[in-house]
């Protein structure tokens, strides 16, 4: 079967591979920081991770990549595969967010189903939607359908414990954004909370980031980024140092936007 990797190594899709890899490795980097990804620990697999960024990609408006059901149309070898990707040549172009702003909206994304795994929701790549689904009659932890074979969730060996590890993770992820976005905390703490590693990842495109939450736009400020990057490690270790033990009471409330409809 046509692996999804291959699909977006190929030169149609270098627009939305360059966005599409950096969020997949921002994702990966945070998930192994928070020690979430790990199939034999009974958290996300590295697949689980691929798809659910290929999903959040998918249902963006405007949506950044198709639904993989349009890609494989025509057949899933690599000819056909690149036949109907053709038609697609242009896609995602007219969504202009960054990748810092996508993995805020993933982390919103994924906040606001919590409670909904387990009455049988399941993130689809294949329809590009969310679906209402069972295995064998029963429901998963975290539901994420391989877009290859339906009939499999690549997130099955996520257990019941530590699904509620992965979402401490996130609610904790989303409070550190969060206070971000309210100056509480400088940028280095946010990577270090994030990433567990000053130099991680994480990309700010311009001087301010504007996040869409409840239909407003709401400015991420980033003054002096390039001086506080530039800071010594002895700087950067206050800045960690800084970091609160407890949980942080937002202003904020996080979005549901483009959820209500579930």
């Amino acid at each position: 079967m046509y692996m999804l990797t291959d699909i977006f190594s190929l030169h149609h899709c270098i627009y939305v591979l360059r966005r599409y890899d950096l969020l997949f490795l921002q994702m990966k980097a945070w998930a192994k920081a928070q020690n979430i990804n790990s199939s034999r620990d009974k958290t996300l697999n590295s697949l689980s991770i691929i798809l659910l960024v290929a999903f959040h990609l998918q249902t963006r408006n405007p949506p950044i990549l198709p639904p993989f059901s349009a890609i494989l149309k025509d057949g899933s070898d690599p000819d056909s595969v690149e036949k109907s990707l053709n038609k697609f040549v242009n896609y995602g172009k007219s969504n202009k967010e960054s990748v810092a702003e996508l993995l805020v909206t993933l982390i919103i994304k994924l906040l606001s189903v919590e409670k909904l795994w387990d009455k049988g929701l399941c993130a689809s790549t294949y329809e590009a939607s969310w679906l209402s689904k069972t295995w064998d009659s029963k429901v998963c932890c975290i539901s994420v359908e391989d877009f290859t074979d339906q009939s499999q969730n690549v997130a099955r060996a996520v257990g019941k414990g530590e699904v509620k590890q992965i979402y401490k993770c996130i609610q904790r992820t989303s409070e550190y954004i969060s206070a971000y976005m309210d100056g509480l905390v400088e940028l280095p703490a946010l990577r270090y909370q994030l990433f567990r590693h000053a130099a991680a990842p994480f990309q700010v495109d311009s001087q301010t980031s504007n996040i869409e939450e409840n239909g407003n736009s709401i400015t991420i400020p980033c003054r002096d980024i390039k001086n506080k990057e530039d800071q010594s490690t002895e700087g950067q270790k206050e800045s960690q140092e800084a970091i609160p033990s407890e949980t942080i009471t937002t202003k904020r409330k996080w979005s549901t936007e483009g959820w209500e409809g579930l």
